[in-house]
């Protein structure tokens, strides 16, 4: 086996999954592809980590989610060697029951160019007041959308 994964957690901490791992060894391991599912049954690939490649230490290797999902949010690991060949870690799950009520899950691209994408995750309809301000503090744009 090219790796011994001793363990494989996660937990949310706000608008923010963690997840970890730790491995015992690896031999020939070229990277780490961490893939989620929100119970569509669909795996989505959200990242990587390169994987130390050769290794009789313990080692621990973290990813952040930055796009939860209020629901479950299953994630699991694709070990991939160096001739390609790959095994499944076990599927992990951190179900959120609410969201942060007006809180920014994401606000992209950043810097801008022009256009600015803010996603707010809630559990209802609010109301929410957006201001953006450019990098000497002069307010850009004042919107009032309704959500």
């Amino acid at each position: 086996m090219p790796v011994e994964l001793l363990s494989f957690t996660g937990w949310n901490q706000g608008v923010v999954n963690k997840l970890q791992w730790i491995t015992a060894s690896e031999q020939n391991t070229s990277k780490f592809v961490i893939e989620k599912n929100i119970g569509t049954g669909v795996w989505n690939t959200i990242g990587e980590r390169t994987a130390a490649g050769n290794s009789n230490q313990q080692l621990t290797y973290d990813f952040a989610d930055n796009d939860p999902t209020v629901g479950d949010n299953y994630y699991r690991l694709r070990v991939i060697d160096n001739d390609g060949i790959f095994s499944l870690s076990n599927v992990i799950n951190i179900p959120i029951s609410e969201a942060v009520v007006n809180n920014f899950s994401r606000v992209y691209p950043n810097p801008t160019g022009g256009q600015l994408n803010v996603e707010i995750q809630s559990t209802g309809a609010y109301d929410a007041k957006v201001l953006v301000y450019d990098v000497i503090g002069k307010k850009y744009m004042k919107n009032h959308p309704h959500l």
